[in-house]
């Protein structure tokens, strides 16, 4: 839900298999994304990155992000 006048929180996971791939590339898509869908907002953009395998449940990062989430 976005209330106009409020700081909407929103978080950005990108997990890779390699380090030379370059995840900041989709920031700006994420952002045009997000002003499409609920309009000019103040976003507080909170990026979760990490270098791992997807089979791994013990990610960094993912469980973080749950964490947070779940707070």
């Amino acid at each position: 839900m976005v209330i106009a006048g409020t700081i909407n929180r929103v978080a950005f996971y990108c997990r890779v298999n390699h380090r030379d791939r370059d995840y900041e590339k989709y920031l700006d898509d994420v952002m045009r994304g997000l002003e499409e869908e609920y309009g000019k907002q103040k976003w507080d953009l909170q990026i979760f990155f990490e270098e791992a395998s997807g089979a791994d449940p013990n990610r960094k990062e993912f469980n973080r992000l749950k964490a947070e989430r779940a707070a």
